[in-house]
């Protein structure tokens, strides 16, 4: 499990959040997409994915976003998932947390 909490230097663009979009079809099986949009502004995105679900909520009014991935793949680097993702954003600062859950330790990147 990856846990990625992103505050930006600047405006979260739709730009960016296409990027990350894209990222996510492009590295996983992506089975299901839904959203929700919140007035006056911000997104919650969740992607049902073959390996499990992940989902990205924007608070652009705070310049932030969180990413969140539950994924259990031996061939998974949440590591390198991690550096991927934070080179779309312009990134001020950021905090990771990667868990492993429901699996013997070593099992899962």
């Amino acid at each position: 499990m990856l846990t990625l909490d992103i505050w930006l230097e600047s405006e979260l663009k739709e730009s960016y959040l296409t990027a990350l979009e894209g990222y996510v079809f492009k590295e996983f099986t992506v089975l299901k997409v839904t959203k929700h949009e919140f007035e006056p502004i911000g997104l919650t995105k969740i992607f049902i994915l073959s390996e499990s679900h992940c989902a990205i909520h924007t608070y652009p009014e705070n310049n932030f976003l969180s990413f969140d991935l539950f994924i259990c793949n031996e061939n998974i680097d949440l590591e390198n998932v991690t550096a991927e993702i934070l080179n779309i954003f312009p990134v001020s600062q950021h905090q990771t947390n990667i868990l492993n859950r429901g699996i013997p330790l070593g099992k899962c990147k």
